[in-house]
């Protein structure tokens, strides 16, 4: 009936259980102040992929909230240096 109310609604809900079938390189990114925030390091352990990171950056670096809130810049500059560490390989061999 609130929005609290459903983020604490929203904090039931996990990967957890079929994280260990995520074979592929997985990068999560966490900011800080996320209201439904702050699974990440117990996710991370369950992906049983190799090529995992987690990226949590300080509020200072403008990304801060939910899905980084009005940093978009900036997440998107984290994901998109991310791939390109992931992808360049794949692609000077392919």
């Amino acid at each position: 009936s609130t929005i609290a109310d459903y983020f604490d609604q929203l904090k039931t809900f996990t990967m957890l259980d079929m994280a260990s079938q995520i074979t592929c390189p997985t990068l999560l990114l966490e900011s800080a102040g996320d209201p439904v925030g702050g699974g990440g390091p117990a996710l991370l352990d369950a992906i049983s992929s190799t090529t995992k990171e987690l990226i949590s950056p300080p509020a200072s670096s403008g990304l801060a909230g939910h899905c980084g809130g009005l940093g978009q810049k900036v997440w998107e500059r984290i994901v998109f240096d991310w791939l390109d560490t992931i992808l360049t390989p794949a692609a000077a061999t392919g």
